[in-house]
């Protein structure tokens, strides 16, 4: 299922997204996979690309919700 949404922050500023999902069985951690996606300006395709933990990305994910923590937000992490 595709979902959508807006969200609005300051750049240098922490974010924290989460998504929560209903399935039985329960995914593993591993299951769940936050990607970032970027325009294309020529002809207007994604390009996305799996985000990863490290000092600037934190994934973690508790029972059916993940969570991914954005530390120092600045205008690289602008996108879908």
């Amino acid at each position: 299922m595709s979902s959508e949404f807006n969200a609005t922050t300051t750049l240098h500023s922490t974010v924290i997204l989460m998504f929560t999902v209903i399935a039985y069985p329960v995914p593993k951690p591993s299951n769940f996979v936050w990607k970032k996606c970027d325009v294309e300006e020529s002809n207007g395709t994604f390009n996305c690309f799996p985000l990863t933990g490290g000092w600037q990305y934190k994934i973690s994910t508790v029972d059916l919700t993940s969570y991914l923590t954005i530390s120092d937000f600045t205008q690289h992490d602008i996108g879908r």
